[in-house]
């Protein structure tokens, strides 16, 4: 749909202002938290992420486009615990550090899949 359209181009173009209000926006409008996160946010960066691997965007695309979707998941992230909404999976890393070094939770939190990522430690 187009409203989710727009919320999808504001995190292609990185547009963290954009994407905040557009989250806030649809929010306002009734929209469900995690419909925003499947419908909006996770289109956007899908095409952020074939672009990359396309090598069509670098490294500092993928960053601004992550400050994008950081700023909507500031919006979406308390309305999604509250919703009580079933984490996907966890992310398994040998080395954290070097992974945080490019990308850090708030991409994590909702780029692997349809759902948001739990970041809870795993064996500690």
């Amino acid at each position: 749909m187009a409203k989710y359209q727009e919320l999808a181009d504001a995190i292609i173009k990185g547009d963290n202002f954009g994407s905040k209000d557009i989250a806030e926006k649809l929010v306002a409008d009734g929209v469900a938290a995690e419909e925003i996160l499947n419908e909006g946010l996770v289109p956007g960066m899908n095409v952020v992420g074939t672009k990359f691997k396309a090598s069509e965007i670098y490294v500092p695309e993928v960053l601004i486009a992550k400050r994008a979707i950081v700023a909507a998941m500031d919006i979406l992230k308390p309305l999604l615990s509250e919703a009580d909404v079933e984490t996907k999976g966890n992310i398994v890393a040998d080395n954290l550090e070097e992974v945080n070094k490019f990308l850090d939770p708030g991409w994590l939190r909702c780029s692997c899949s349809d759902r948001p990522v739990s970041e809870e430690p795993i064996g500690t």
